[in-house]
């Protein structure tokens, strides 16, 4: 159980907090408390006024999502350094990158696994404390070493090497590896005065193996005046067992004669247990398809170390890497190697530390695969780049799949773009059938009528009442005809889409009230058939959709042709609505994009509550091809 005073607070945000009974439950009980937020904007009022130490955020939430929030969040300076997890049902890594760019430390998938979120918070709360205690130690230490420096400067030049250098802890050593100075910090750690360690050398401060290999470090750049570094583990007092990174550096006089040395080090123990943490990871991945790499930040990615199970994925032997025989950059496919480098470069510039990517690398057999590829990256306490951390997976059979997917989807298309291209034909041709020929019988019948009612009904009034009755019904079928005809290929698409359009427009406001406006940048726009057939349609879907739910008195359609492009325009003045909410068997608006596709073209739709919808479709004035 966590002291009320550290206590540590999580805000969750989520729509629906009730399905996350069991995490806050358990988070009480391990000494959390737990804020609920159960949307984004409620949400960052919620973090901007509690300021919790983490936040597990939802991705799909009505409204503003949690991407967005994310963003919000990241864009305040009071709530910007919070670690967020997102939880989300999305587990594509595209959905993944975007999380990360958004600002997200961490995700977890629903199905929320209870021991992973928790695991995931724990850690990454440890991480956030850990980086603010560091900070706040550095931002100390380098106030006292300004100070220090300052008193010693107008007494010794040597001290303007620490002034520079703004190290954590600091040891100066004289030239036979006696102490000459020893930084608060670092006697802090040792446990002891500066006045019982001044004038002895490091085995006689302190004897052991480890203090061996550190004198003969100091030595050894005493004699050749080249730096050197290691890593030196010992115990400080109620601290436990620490790890330092430890760099020796010549010191010279004006002659440029060695008169000592200077060590600077890093407290570098909680690299070190992450370091222990992620080699005991990859114990989990020998035997399974995840192959775990680390590479060094060097140029080519050489490989230090690769786990076993890349012989059984990808047909190496581990030491062909570890040896610097194989690089990883030359596994990767040429065409991806600059997008993979500049992903990296850019990654590393924004200091995320860890990223997704997905291309591919080479198979021993000689074969390309697809992998994905979640990277961590590694820096020292200056925030220098040392080493990546990598998960790699073969991905191909997905990507495979995808590919099939997508071609499977443009077959469809051509085949739809075909069955519309053959019903257009059969309305034409039905068109006719009906305007011509089942007019002409009507008009016939018409006139026969008229012959019987002059000849034989003047002295029979009966007859003529039916003869009349009959003319009647013969204008009604006649006109039922030309609507049917008009209805299923209107006759002034024979005429161009200028008259086309004009007189869709006129039939819509007559049949609606509607105000109607056409306007056609060029009255003389020829477009070829499948293309003005294709705007038409798509224009009267588009009224169809005005009338039944904008509640507009004005519609304005527009034709125009920009460079290479015919770009159509319907704008409303009516209620507008939410594009984000648009279910996805909205067949007006489905049926609108597709026509566009098959013509190569895009469809743009802008709109939001209270003003109005504008439909913008831009296709080629050239079809590039035609999938049958």
């Amino acid at each position: 159980m966590i002291p009320p005073m550290t206590q540590p607070t999580l805000l969750i945000i989520d729509d629906t907090p009730s399905n996350l009974g069991v995490v806050v439950s358990l988070c009480e009980d391990r000494g959390y408390r737990v804020v609920i937020a159960q949307d984004g904007d409620e949400g960052v009022q919620r973090a901007q006024r509690v300021l919790p130490d983490m936040i597990l955020l939802d991705v799909m939430m009505p409204g503003k999502d949690g991407f967005e929030t994310c963003r919000c969040l990241k864009a305040q300076p009071q709530t910007q350094a919070i670690p967020v997890i997102f939880m989300t049902a999305l587990a594509s890594a595209e959905h993944k990158v975007k999380g990360f760019q958004a600002g997200a430390v961490d995700y977890v998938t629903k199905p929320l696994q209870i021991d992973e979120v928790l695991a995931r918070v724990e850690t990454h709360l440890k991480l956030f404390a850990a980086q603010r205690e560091l900070a706040e130690n550095n931002g100390e230490l380098e106030r006292r070493v300004e100070e220090r420096t300052a008193e010693l400067a107008a007494r010794e030049r040597e001290f303007r090497t620490l002034a520079e250098n703004q190290p954590d802890n600091l040891a100066r050593y004289d030239q036979k590896g006696r102490l000459i100075y020893m930084n608060g910090g670092l006697t802090g750690q040792l446990g002891r005065s500066l006045e019982e360690m001044l004038g002895k050398t490091p085995l006689e401060m302190r004897p052991g193996s480890m203090y061996e290999e550190y004198q003969a470090r100091l030595m050894e750049t005493l004699d050749t005046g080249q730096p050197g570094e290691m890593e030196l583990n010992f115990f400080a007092g109620g601290k436990g067992p620490l790890c330092h990174h430890i760099r020796f550096v010549a010191e010279r006089d004006g002659a440029g004669e060695i008169v000592g040395v200077l060590t600077i080090g890093r407290d570098i123990t909680e690299r070190k247990q992450m370091e222990e943490t992620l080699r005991a990871e990859r114990g989990l991945f020998v035997g399974g398809p995840t192959v775990v790499f680390k590479w060094k930040a060097q140029d080519g990615w050489p490989v230090e170390y690769v786990s076993p199970n890349i012989a059984e994925q990808f047909g190496y032997a581990p030491e062909d890497l570890t040896s610097g025989k194989i690089s990883f950059a030359s596994l990767i496919h040429p065409d991806e190697l600059a997008r993979v480098a500049a992903e990296v470069a850019d990654y590393s510039a924004r200091g995320l530390v860890s990223y997704e990517q997905v291309y591919r690398i080479a198979h021993a057999d000689g074969n390309y695969r697809w992998i994905y590829d979640f990277t961590i990256v590694v820096r020292t306490g200056e925030g220098i780049i040392t080493h990546y951390h990598g998960y790699v997976m073969d991905i191909t059979a997905q990507k495979m799949a995808e590919v099939d997917l997508q071609q499977s989807r443009e077959q469809l298309r051509g085949l739809t773009a075909q069955r519309e291209r053959a019903r257009e034909e059969e309305r034409k041709y039905i068109a006719r059938e009906v305007h011509d020929e089942l007019g002409q019988i009507l008009t016939g019948l018409k006139l026969n009528i008229s012959v019987l009612d002059h000849k034989f009904a003047a002295d029979s009034p009966p007859l003529r009442e039916h003869l009349q009755e009959t003319l009647m019904l013969t204008d009604r079928s006649l006109e039922v005809a030309r609507n049917v005809a008009a209805a299923l290929r209107p006759a002034a698409l024979d005429m161009g889409i200028v008259s086309a359009l004009e007189w869709l427009t006129g039939c819509y406001g007559a049949n609606t009230g509607l105000r109607c406006e056409v306007r056609i940048a060029d009255d003389e726009l020829q477009l070829e058939e499948s293309h003005a057939i294709a705007l038409f349609r798509i224009v009267q879907e588009s009224l169809t959709n005005v009338a039944r739910y904008a509640k507009a008195d004005k519609v304005v359609v527009t034709l125009d042709k920009e460079a290479a492009d015919y770009v159509l325009t319907v704008r409303d003045n009516g209620v507008g609505f939410d594009t984000a909410a648009v279910k996805n068997n909205s067949f007006g608006l489905v049926g609108i994009r597709e026509r566009a596709l098959m013509l190569g073209g895009t469809v743009t739709i802008n709109s939001g509550a209270g003003s109005g919808t504008e439909i913008i479709v831009r296709v080629p004035a050239q079809i590039i091809s035609e999938k049958p």
